[in-house]
């Protein structure tokens, strides 16, 4: 089991995300799977091995005080990790999409054209041993293949195939790097329960309840894959109450607690009249996330028709306050489901209201 607290290095941090994003072992599939776990379990043990940079850990903290630069920094230190494994995984699909299957093993005509195409480093590529991957040259070819788990060139092969006609370079990448052999099925949409498995289990669970409350009210789900190592799955009530999605729940590993929920309201003057009738939890929490209007300091929305400043009254205190609201839901535990489902009804009364 890889930690999600401490990590040695930046690399086992980003490893580690790829590792939890690894779907279940399927039928059929068990050689290609556990190929695929020893890969990143390497990578995680011995990541100087395959050339990944391990400069010390580094995280966003869930109320870091300058968080945008923060995000920044971690998100420079942790890219060179992500693009590496990437290229590795690249390197991979090529291999079992080009590569002609002979016994156990998988002749690459051309080593170098594949290594090209893929950005792959021959540093990184020193490093399949460790994960059971054997590159051998014969007769001016070389052979892919693997000892420990004979089965899995052509099982390589076959995920290669299956994510082949997949447009979205990312999302191709992404049931690749997962191994998911189910991408073979044009309408294939992984099950979103299955993903939040890769966070911790109390994380795992809370979410599988915010989407069994999503689902009950009619919200539409749809997933957003940003590349194999990243994901949001989006929670999308009537337009009419808003056009966008409402609700979010996302994985980041730039994050000490890489689950991050997003609550995304309304604008504020549509909110504001209803506010002083809702619950004083919401009341409290809604004025935490609300911004203060800059006025002349920032004048963005004065050509908007429908946005604009408007007045919030807590506690019987009135605040000028912006349109836009922090959609971040921090600290989730056991009181956010019941916080979310004030938030929804709030915003079901904009649809009463219409």
């Amino acid at each position: 089991m890889l930690s999600t607290d401490v990590y040695s290095n930046i690399s086992q941090r980003a490893a580690a995300a790829f590792r939890r994003m690894l779907c279940p072992a399927q039928a059929g599939d068990s050689a290609i799977h556990s190929f695929f776990a020893a890969f990143y379990d390497s990578l995680f043990a011995h990541p100087e091995a395959f050339g990944l940079p391990v400069g010390p850990d580094l995280s966003i903290a869930e109320d870091e005080p300058n968080e945008k630069e923060r995000k920044q920094e971690v998100q420079q230190k942790i890219k060179k990790a992500h693009d590496q494994i990437q290229q590795g995984l690249e390197f991979l699909r090529l291999a079992g999409l080009h590569g002609e299957l002979a016994g156990q093993a998988l002749v690459l005509a051309d080593l170098d054209q594949l290594r090209r195409e893929s950005g792959v480093s021959k540093k990184f590529l020193a490093g399949l041993p460790l994960a059971g991957g054997v590159l051998q040259s014969a007769g001016g070819r070389t052979l892919l293949s693997c000892p420990a788990q004979p089965a899995a060139p052509g099982g390589l092969q076959c995920l290669a195939r299956a994510c082949e006609n997949i447009e979205d370079a990312r999302r191709c990448l992404f049931h690749f790097a997962r191994c998911d052999m189910r991408a073979a099925n044009p309408r294939y949409e992984p099950d979103v329960l299955e993903l939040y498995q890769a966070f911790d289990p109390a994380d795992a669970a809370l979410a599988a309840r915010l989407h069994d409350f999503f689902s009950g009210r009619g919200y539409k789900t749809t997933l957003e894959a940003g590349g194999p190592f990243a994901w949001v799955v989006k929670y999308q009530g009537d337009r009419k109450m808003k056009a966008s999605a409402f609700f979010q729940i996302q994985f980041e590993d730039r994050y000490a607690h890489p689950m991050r929920l997003d609550l995304k309201c309304a604008s504020t003057n549509r909110l504001a009249p209803l506010l002083p009738s809702q619950p004083q939890t919401l009341q409290d929490d809604f004025a935490r996330r609300v911004f203060n209007c800059n006025g002349d300091k920032c004048n963005w929305c004065r050509n908007q028709k429908s946005l604009g400043p408007s007045v919030l009254v807590h506690n019987g205190q009135e605040r000028v306050v912006c349109w836009f609201s922090n959609s971040s839901l921090r600290h989730p535990d056991e009181s956010t489901l019941e916080l979310v489902r004030q938030y929804t009804d709030l915003h079901d009364q904009l649809l009463n209201d219409n």
